[in-house]
């Protein structure tokens, strides 16, 4: 009864397909490609019937570079559905609908239009829900690798570079500290001196070594001021690395995992 109704309904398409070819060949006197367009689409109804979908597709759409016809983008529609390809069948529906909307299958191609708006958001959400799920499952993987690989390294332990940074500070310091003596001796020289000429000279110098320490001061400070704070922030991040690996919450799609280690 089905395939009786599918070769009627193809029957009808296909005598409007050639009465609308005959009527429009004699306007605009393209008899050939209108032939030639009969033939495939002719051919793709045999592909239809065939199961091969994909096949019919092609042949509809050679057609329809030759000539538009409203019965034309009705098979390209059916081929396209039973191909799965349901947005571009609900656009050949459409199609149909603004070339003939007073066809006698207008309305059954409007609910069909409507039923393949549900289809299309139901693989749309079932997409989704795909996508969602796998995106889930990657980030599982992902939390387990990284609890497998924190259990094998063992616990980071805080690094002894800021303190060796640090510690080198008193390198500039100890030459600073020279430096200090080095002046004090100086102004000591100058008071001692016995005249002016002979103490100018001396307190020029304790100047220049004032300065030099100074400035190693300076560097010192700042060297060990920055090992203090690098050892800081790296303790810091070792507890808190030791903390996040001593309990790690696993989320699956059916399951709530916890992990630790004590």
């Amino acid at each position: 009864m089905l395939r009786a109704r599918l070769v009627l309904a193809t029957a009808v398409l296909l005598a409007a397909f050639l009465a609308g070819s005959s009527a429009r060949a004699s306007a605009q006197g393209d008899a050939d490609a209108r032939a030639r367009a009969r033939v495939l689409f002719e051919r793709a109804e045999e592909r239809f019937r065939a199961e091969e979908f994909e096949a019919a597709i092609v042949l509809l759409q050679e057609a329809l570079e030759l000539h538009e016809a409203a019965a034309l983008h009705h098979n390209l529609a059916r081929a396209r559905v039973s191909a799965g390809r349901l947005v571009e069948a609900r656009a050949s529906y459409v199609r149909f609908l603004e070339l003939a909307p007073e066809h006698p299958e207008a309305d059954e191609v409007r609910e069909r239009i409507t039923e393949l708006d549900e289809r299309i958001r139901a693989e749309e959400e079932a997409e989704r829900a795909r996508r969602e799920a796998e995106r889930r499952e990657a980030e599982r993987e992902r939390q387990l690798a990284a609890s497998q690989r924190a259990s094998e390294e063992g616990p980071r332990e805080a690094s002894a570079a800021p303190w060796v940074v640090a510690a080198a500070s008193a390198a500039p310091a100890g030459v600073a500290l020279a430096f200090g003596a080095r002046s004090r001796r100086q102004v000591q020289d100058a008071r001692e001196a016995p005249d002016q000429r002979t103490a100018g000279p001396l307190v020029d110098q304790a100047r220049r070594s004032t300065r030099v320490a100074n400035a190693l001061y300076g560097v010192a400070g700042g060297v060990l001021l920055t090992g203090l704070i690098w050892g800081l922030l790296d303790r810091r991040a070792a507890a808190r690395a030791r903390d996040e690996r001593a309990v790690a919450v696993e989320i699956g799609p059916s399951s709530l995992v916890l992990r630790g280690r004590w």
